[in-house]
């Protein structure tokens, strides 16, 4: 059977066309094959980071827990004092490191302690991550710089205004498992920080320049001002006033001018907050302020007290003098001489202009000792008075004839004959000129005083016709 040659003809070009679709069907096949390999490898590339990740952020959260753990072991009890380790002087190599010790106070026996070694003796640890627990508990640590090989970078270096870099702060990493897939396995690093050293960014500010809040603020613990920043741009922080409260963090400071030299991460802190603990003792010290301000007189159990040692003998007795010579006080201050301090300002007056009386307690007599002269109200009591701020003698020489010199002539002068007695006396005059200085910030009121001028290094001689007064014959 024959067909017709246009029948023909389609058959040949439905043959062309299932040709091209099967070669673009398997184009897009390849295309499909490629694109799902691509994208599996994505994934699995970005299952493999999200792995990563979160293993990070579990060893970041493992190191937090860790450095929590070793900062309530190393400065949980209340006699532990933190520091960082440039407070040792001596240009440590890692001077960030925050190092704990235990407190520690003398109790006055024996003969004074070397403190420097007491200081080596009390170190507990430094509160960075090391591989071996020995090494975080070296004294000298801080001094060997840190190797990049087996430390991670927690703080980075940052600029000061001479060129220098300082603030880099390198810590051990501490190895948890092996992983094929990288390098050296997994790890983590950490440091603990002493914020209580920076300097804060919102410090209370000055309510009133009234009479009593001066009065308060006299008798109150002293808080940093950025005055004492002068050298500085940080200075800038004084003069925003309460704005100050609106920075959250330590990087806000450039909002007010500070510059990124003096906003590093050692030098400011967002809040600042502490505990008055005694770190000699343990527990919250003493409340001063309650014992004192509403008192006029101390309780029985503190009448006799000392400061430093806490009970009725203080730490170590008055120094010793020559027979005669005054008494000094004890090197243990009376809880009754810092009552006295506490109330002077009991005896101000003046209103706007305070002034306060000189004191004018005798000194306890020459040659006291003991008892008589450490519970003597002049070493118990607060002593306002002038301080002596220069003291100088003015000499000058006087002739002229006395009436009588049986006390100042030479021996057997009236049997002299008359060309060789002595009628007249040369007198050596001495005017002191004593300056004195108001050290307190508030007017001195005396209407009058005495100095006493005790063994002043003083030492003269006459000389008569070029021999010397006292061989004159």
């Amino acid at each position: 059977m024959k067909y017709p040659p246009h029948s023909r003809h389609r058959a040949r070009n439905e043959r062309g066309f299932a040709l091209i679709v099967t070669v673009m069907l398997m184009v897009l096949l390849v295309i499909l094959a490629v694109g799902l390999i691509s994208l599996s490898s994505i994934s699995l590339r970005t299952a493999t980071q999200e792995r990563w990740m979160h293993e990070a952020r579990q060893n970041a959260r493992l190191a937090l827990v860790v450095a929590l753990g070793e900062l309530q072991a190393a400065t949980g009890p209340d006699q532990r004092v933190t520091a960082p380790a440039d407070v040792r002087g001596n240009h440590p190599a890692r001077p960030h490191l925050t190092g704990v010790w235990q407190g520690w106070k003398w109790d006055g026996n024996g003969d004074a302690p070397d403190f420097s070694n007491q200081k080596q003796d009390q170190f507990v640890r430094w509160l960075v991550s090391t591989r071996e627990h020995a090494a975080a508990e070296a004294l000298d640590l801080a001094e060997q710089p840190a190797h990049p090989a087996d430390h991670a970078e927690l703080v980075r270096e940052t600029g000061k205004a001479d060129g220098s870099v300082d603030g880099r702060v390198d810590a051990q990493i501490v190895t948890i498992a092996a992983d094929q897939s990288r390098s050296g396995g997994q790890g983590f690093a950490w440091a603990v920080f002493d914020e209580s050293t920076k300097l804060p960014l919102a410090l209370p500010e000055r309510t009133s320049d009234a009479l009593p809040y001066t009065l308060s603020q006299m008798t109150a613990a002293p808080v940093p001002g950025y005055a004492a920043a002068a050298a500085s741009s940080r200075v800038g922080l004084g003069e925003i006033g309460s704005e100050r409260l609106k920075l959250i963090s330590s990087e806000q400071a450039a909002l007010v001018g500070v510059d990124p030299v003096d906003r590093g991460f050692h030098d400011l802190a967002s809040r600042g907050a502490g505990l008055a603990v005694d770190v000699a003792n343990g527990g919250l010290a003493v409340d001063l302020s309650r014992l004192f301000a509403g008192l006029r007189s101390l309780p029985a159990d503190y009448a006799g007290r000392h400061l430093y040692s806490g009970t009725n003998v203080p730490l170590a007795p008055a120094p010793g003098r020559f027979a005669g010579a005054n008494p000094l006080p004890i090197p243990d201050p009376s809880w009754r001489l810092l009552h006295s301090h506490y109330r002077l300002h009991d005896s101000l007056d003046g209103g706007q202009s305070p002034t306060i009386n000189t004191t004018t307690t005798a000194r306890p007599p020459a040659g006291s000792r003991g008892a008589a002269a450490s519970n003597h109200s002049f070493f118990n009591s607060q002593q306002i008075a002038p301080v002596i701020a220069k003291a100088q003698f003015v000499f000058s020489l006087s002739f002229g004839w006395h009436g009588n010199l049986a006390n100042f002539a030479r021996p057997n002068n009236n049997s002299l004959p008359e060309a060789q007695r002595d009628h007249y006396i040369t007198w050596l005059v001495i005017d002191p000129v004593i300056t004195l200085w108001n050290p307190y910030n508030v007017n001195l009121r005396f209407t009058g005083g005495r100095i006493d001028l005790y063994r002043v290094p003083l030492a003269f001689r006459l000389y008569k016709n070029a021999s010397s007064a006292k061989s004159v014959g």
